[in-house]
């Protein structure tokens, strides 16, 4: 079941058409719902104002959710966010206008996790003899995407990828999945699957990953923390300097 996040103190839907609705009551749940919520169709916001701390807020959530489809209450203002449909909440029939938006919005958040953008350094080998240093353009518990553009392995093509952190390097054996620019948000690169990543491990990442999502959305103006690792999450895909 699709689910519709409302950011509000005083609107109330109920479920209708097979969407289930949840209430979130500040941007702390707000931004944990956006990380933890699975099969979102898009969020709604009731804002009185759009204030600085609401536009860097909002503007970091289209940010990290490019693909999530969202819909600002507020009275009549010039001040936009790019990538947010807005409806006067002025208006009588403000409550229509938001139903056929939820309506005609579509699930397209569709991810296996959540990524996020360090700036970190990879070293990628087809061979296990040749390695190639890279920027991660973002990573996941799934995979990561790298920067380049002077190697272009062709999709499918195996290899082994190394990560390092603060304290610490990732390396698992990886799948090319496709080796161009997929849209205008990524930069000229290829994207890779992790294939040996042990579960431990994914849920150790996941982890990382959903507490700098959370971390940027709540201070869009931070620059990101590149993670460290105690060793009580140490698993054998992880290896300390």
């Amino acid at each position: 079941m699709d689910t519709v996040i409302v950011f509000s103190d005083n609107l109330y839907l109920d479920d209708f058409n097979g969407i289930k609705i949840k209430k979130v009551f500040s941007k702390e749940e707000l931004a944990h719902a956006l990380v933890t919520d699975e099969y979102i169709r898009c969020i709604v916001a009731e804002i009185p104002e759009i204030s600085d701390e609401y536009f860097g807020f909002f503007n970091s959530v289209k940010i990290n959710f490019p693909m999530l489809e969202g819909v600002i209450l507020t009275p009549e203002s010039d001040k936009t966010i790019h990538g947010f449909s807005f409806i006067d909440a002025d208006k009588d029939d403000y409550k229509e206008s938001l139903k056929r938006f939820i309506n005609n919005a579509e699930n397209r958040n569709k991810r296996g996790a959540n990524r996020f953008s360090w700036p970190l350094k990879a070293w990628f080998s087809e061979n296990d003899i040749e390695w190639n240093e890279l920027e991660i353009f973002s990573v996941s518990s799934g995979g990561a995407y790298l920067k380049t553009d002077m190697i272009f392995p062709g999709g499918g093509s195996r290899g082994k990828i190394r990560i390092n952190f603060a304290n610490f390097s990732l390396e698992s054996e990886c799948e090319v999945i496709d080796s161009q620019s997929r849209s205008s948000n990524y930069p000229f690169g290829f994207s890779i699957k992790f294939t040996s990543l042990t579960n431990e491990g994914k849920i150790v990442l996941d982890n990382l990953v959903n507490d700098a999502v959370i971390r940027i959305l709540m201070e869009p103006e931070a620059e990101p923390e590149i993670p460290s690792l105690g060793g009580s999450d140490l698993t054998p895909d992880f290896t300390f300097f």
